[in-house]
């Protein structure tokens, strides 16, 4: 934005004038002539100085935040197959509930009971995979 297109000038600027100032030290018997074209170079450097460094700064910029939005997706989705497991077994549970009041003794319900918590659990390990390989993921970079 403004701010650091503004922070860029001002450094861009001071490096000109420390640049020009050392130049004109090595080099004293440089005419007028010599001096505006240097520092005619030295106001197009900075131009193209300033177009070049905040280019790069905003493809950073979008980069990171790319990574943060990629990172937040992946989290998102697990949570999501999370959510829709933890409802399909509040579901079967509901089911088991009624039809062993209904009917003590029925295996079968029971055993799509286990199945069901058995495919919780493992959702439950998939979405700490997910949430470890972002934390490693972050920390690496």
């Amino acid at each position: 934005g403004v701010k650091m297109n503004t922070a860029i000038l001002f450094v861009m600027l001071w490096v000109f004038y420390v640049a020009l100032a050392s130049w004109k030290v090595l080099n004293p018997d440089v005419g007028t002539g010599g001096q505006i074209a240097a520092i005619g170079v030295g106001v197009m450097c900075i131009g193209i100085g300033i177009v070049v460094i905040a280019s790069l700064i905003n493809i950073y910029v979008r980069h990171l935040e790319s990574k943060r939005q990629s990172a937040k997706d992946h989290i998102t989705q697990a949570l999501d197959e999370h959510n829709k497991r933890v409802v399909r077994f509040q579901d079967i549970a509901a089911i088991v509930q009624s039809h062993a009041d209904a009917s003590p003794g029925s295996d079968d319900t029971l055993f799509l009971a286990v199945s069901d918590l058995r495919q919780h659990v493992q959702s439950l390990d998939k979405v700490c995979t997910s949430l470890e390989a972002v934390v490693q993921q972050h920390r690496g970079s």
